[in-house]
């Protein structure tokens, strides 16, 4: 969270930087843990979509024109999907307890010391963040390189779009 940037600069300079280093690590982990929800998600979601649905997104124009509508059409489910285990995998990994202590280590700080973030809030914003980013960047990847479009039907699909 931005208001961490200031925790940390503070924190580096008392020599304790680690402390933000392992609560960062641990927001890391249980994101990518949440990150699994999504396969089921996006399934059902490609099995149900119409064919004008496809139209729009192979000729949407942009480079990642699915990753963008599938981010629309599929944000609150997998932000539902994603909160419990986000939940169970910051308690796995620790980032309440990891949190609890940095804030702990700035509640007397004047300028820092209405630090409250919701962290599960923000660790499934970032995780759903990460997700789509890279997403975006595979598609872009596939619409313009003939390799990656491995299958006949991505040839069909981004080959014959990109070469007109």
């Amino acid at each position: 969270p931005h208001q961490l940037k200031k925790i940390a600069h503070f924190f580096e300079k008392l020599h304790i930087g680690d402390k933000v280093e392992s609560f960062i690590l641990s927001m890391n982990r249980a994101a990518e843990k949440a990150a699994e929800r999504a396969l089921d998600i996006f399934q059902r979601f490609i099995y149900n979509l119409h064919c004008d649905d496809v139209k729009q997104i192979i000729t949407g124009g942009q480079d990642d024109a699915a990753t963008k509508y599938f981010e629309k059409s599929t944000r609150k489910e997998l932000t539902r999907a994603y909160a419990p285990c986000v939940t169970e995998s910051m308690n796995q990994y620790g980032v309440t307890r990891e949190y609890n202590e940095l804030v702990k280590h700035v509640q007397h700080v004047p300028f820092i010391k209405d630090f409250v973030v919701d962290v599960e809030e923000y660790v499934v914003d970032r995780a759903l963040h990460g997700l789509f980013l890279i997403l975006g960047k595979k598609e872009a990847a596939i619409r313009h390189d003939p390799k990656l479009q491995a299958t006949s039907l991505l040839k069909e699909l981004f080959g014959g779009i990109m070469n007109r």
